[in-house]
């Protein structure tokens, strides 16, 4: 991944203080005696042999990034002449078969290469695991030149990295969380739609805690908008919805730092949920009903926070804050508090985030 990638995720982030898949798979094994030429492939270093389907999708669709800034193979061919030649990498499990033309020069190329990944295919990757990938390196005539096979590990599409380290130097990418939050689930429309039944069913009579007008995001004034947001908070204490600490996974890599998140689905089905799934949970809500959200994040913890007026960048007069992990204890009603912001912590913009480019995985 290239480090422009990386330089373009603090767009979303505030501080306060291929080719086409050719049709033609006739390829012919070599008999070529003409060309002669070695193939070296590497996986992008930092990434220590291993597929991270999360950060792969995250980086997907980031705007103002070329296709090619976007690559993880990297390729020597060290050729005794020049020829107009093919790389071709097939895998059953993470890409469609790519195909890319390159004018190979005599002597040693320099080849990033970007591949088709099967993105709707990542949400399945649940478990860790080994997979190959094939390279071969073809003439005009498409007959085997050369052939390299590499195995990677591969982590699941529920452990997200929230850093990277590059010989010594730490890059921030915790702004990948956003891909956990799904505002377009049909799962919240259903919880909406219940959250709303019920609430109105128990608290009809009460003009402080009723939603006459359903939900309205910031259309009528600041105590609906509020009681929008306590109506969300209670019907998720209502279910069941516990704290879960759960966060380490089996990875023992040294360069990247990741954590388990679990997906909305999961949160609501298992009824558990740690600092990261409950913010991205209630994210995913509020969001859907167009209130503006914010992960907040500090050293070893994160909370949310929503803008009172709509706004998308984090202004602390304009914040009211969400500790979730409170959701399922006896003192659920001190989930809405003031907060102690300090120069540590960090705000991600959903919108912004996604204004950029980061999608929902699920």
């Amino acid at each position: 991944m290239k480090k422009q990638v990386i330089l373009l995720l603090f767009l979303a982030v505030a501080m306060i203080a291929g080719c086409s898949k050719s049709d033609d798979n006739n390829v012919t094994p070599s008999t070529n005696t003409e060309i002669k030429a070695k193939l070296n492939v590497e996986f992008e270093e930092v990434f220590e042999n291993t597929i991270y389907p999360s950060a792969i999708f995250s980086t997907a669709s980031l705007k103002n990034v070329q296709k090619d800034q976007l690559t993880y193979f990297n390729l020597k061919i060290n050729s005794d002449k020049e020829f107009d030649g093919r790389i071709r990498v097939t895998n059953d499990k993470f890409i469609n078969e790519t195909i890319v033309d390159k004018e190979i020069k005599q002597g040693e190329n320099t080849v990033s290469l970007n591949v088709l990944w099967k993105f709707d295919n990542f949400v399945n990757i649940t478990t860790p695991g080994y997979t190959h990938f094939k390279f071969e390196l073809l003439d005009k005539n498409n007959k085997v030149i050369t052939t390299e096979n590499i195995q990677l590990s591969y982590r699941s599409i529920n452990e997200c990295v929230f850093a990277l380290n590059e010989n010594g130097k730490i890059s921030d990418t915790r702004i990948f969380f956003v891909s956990y939050v799904n505002e377009d689930s049909k799962l919240i429309d259903t919880f909406l739609s219940e959250t709303l039944k019920n609430h109105n069913d128990k608290f009809g009579h009460e003009d402080m805690l009723n939603l006459p007008y359903g939900w309205a995001g910031y259309q009528i004034d600041d105590d609906y908008l509020a009681k929008q947001v306590w109506a969300i908070i209670y019907r998720l204490h209502e279910l069941g919805m516990q704290y879960s600490s759960i966060t380490d996974t089996s990875n023992s890599a040294t360069k990247v730092f990741s954590q388990n998140v679990r997906f909305i689905n999961e949160s609501l089905k298992l009824k558990n949920a740690n600092c990261v799934d409950g913010s991205v949970l209630v994210a995913s809500i509020l969001e859907k009903i167009g209130i503006r959200t914010f992960l907040v994040l500090e050293p070893g913890h994160m909370f949310l926070a929503y803008s009172k007026t709509g706004k998308i960048e984090p202004e602390l007069s304009d914040l009211k804050f969400l500790e979730t992990t409170l959701i399922g204890s006896s003192n659920y009603y001190n989930t809405i508090k003031e907060k102690k912001i300090t120069n540590k912590n960090i705000f991600i913009s959903i919108k912004k985030a996604r204004e950029i480019g980061i999608k929902p995985i699920q």
